[in-house]
């Protein structure tokens, strides 16, 4: 029932600037579609600032589902993409576990409010974000490997919570799959697919030890057709009708609400690339036309609403934010933030200590 895309302007007669919010429906678009129109809008913005009569060009309509993708193998490379992914979103643990207000604040039936939203921001500086990046290229991991395995090992400290041989802990994370299908970079669908990366550490665990099976679980992924045995499991489940498919993944999320369970979510959007619009012309009315430049820019999660929790990496200059968004009824604030604390220190001392 939300928007499928909604611009919000907040403006501040302070010295902080005007804030441009871009906010794009999941059903609409994934992060790399929501960047694309932000970059649309901006690029719109700075032809009607140079001319008033302006008119965007028409881009068309663009297919929103990803039936074209399995067509364009054959059976036996469907099936062998099919094997090496599971399609399993079985919520095992939680950031939140014991957290959880069952009070007013956790009604999802929507007669009650669901708890303030808050979001924590942490940007890890240019010199400590230059030190991460060295220590993943001594060890052959990108900067998502290593996020992804700092996030699951402050997860552990934060819960008290052991991952082992009989209990492996698992984190959520997502691939962009149109550069490898060749879909119009502009293009706004949802081309995300999701698996889980699995690791057993607890929370003195280097970040260091647990990469090489990170990595492992992401080449896997990208190298079995990335993508392909994901859309041909969910192709096979919605050939029973949509209610089957809506039905498989009510069942995981009425079992995690049951249970109070959810697999905590890493997303890494990586660089937020805005060099077409890092400058661009005022509209002001008095004539003065002094450009406007741009400070700053990051990706916003969704509030996660408990059990769920996330956290969202993103990349704009020489500075990486975390950010993670929450319900404050169900989730404090404090120990938030200590976790995306933990998170730049623990990679951080790994860097300096190679």
């Amino acid at each position: 029932s939300a928007p499928q895309v909604r611009l919000d302007l907040y403006r501040d007669e302070g010295p902080r600037g005007d804030i441009l919010i871009f906010v794009g429906h999941h059903g609409f678009a994934d992060a790399h579609g929501n960047i694309s129109v932000a970059s649309a809008v901006m690029e719109t913005y700075i032809r009607l600032a140079e001319d008033p009569c302006y008119i965007p060009k028409y881009k068309g309509w663009y297919p929103r589902d990803t039936k074209s993708i399995p067509d364009r193998f054959t059976r036996e490379q469907r099936e062998e993409a099919a094997k090496l992914t599971e399609i399993s979103f079985e919520p095992n643990w939680s950031f939140v576990c014991g957290d959880v207000s069952r009070g007013n604040t956790f009604d999802y039936t929507g007669k009650y409010p669901r708890g303030g939203p808050r979001f924590s921001v942490r940007t890890i500086s240019p010199e400590n974000f230059r030190k991460i990046k060295a220590f993943g290229k001594r060890n052959g991991a990108t900067i998502n490997d290593l996020t992804v395995g700092a996030f699951l090992i402050s997860l552990l400290k934060s819960c008290g919570c052991v991952s082992d041989d009989k209990s492996p802990k698992c984190v959520l994370t997502a691939g962009d799959i149109r550069r490898y299908y060749g879909f119009d970079g502009d293009n706004p669908m949802n081309m995300s697919t999701a698996f889980t990366v699995t690791a057993v550490c607890d929370e003195n665990t280097p970040v260091k030890a647990i990469i090489p099976k990170i990595s492992e679980t992401v080449r896997r992924h990208r190298n079995g057709i990335m993508g392909l045995g994901f859309i041909c499991g969910v192709e096979k489940i919605r050939e029973s009708g949509l209610k089957a498919l809506r039905d498989y993944y009510n069942f995981h999320m009425d079992k995690g609400l049951s249970e109070c369970t959810s697999n905590p979510v890493f997303s890494n959007i990586g660089i937020l690339d805005t060099r077409g619009y890092d400058t661009v012309p005022s509209s002001a009315s008095d004539g003065t036309r002094t450009p406007i430049r741009l400070e700053n820019a990051l990706f916003m999660p969704v509030i996660s609403h408990a059990p769920g929790f996330s956290v969202i990496v993103s990349t704009y200059g020489e500075s990486m934010t975390l950010i993670s968004g929450y319900e404050e009824a169900n989730t404090d604030r404090g120990r938030v933030e200590a976790l995306l604390a933990d998170m730049e220190e623990r990679l951080v001392r790994e860097s300096e200590n190679p």
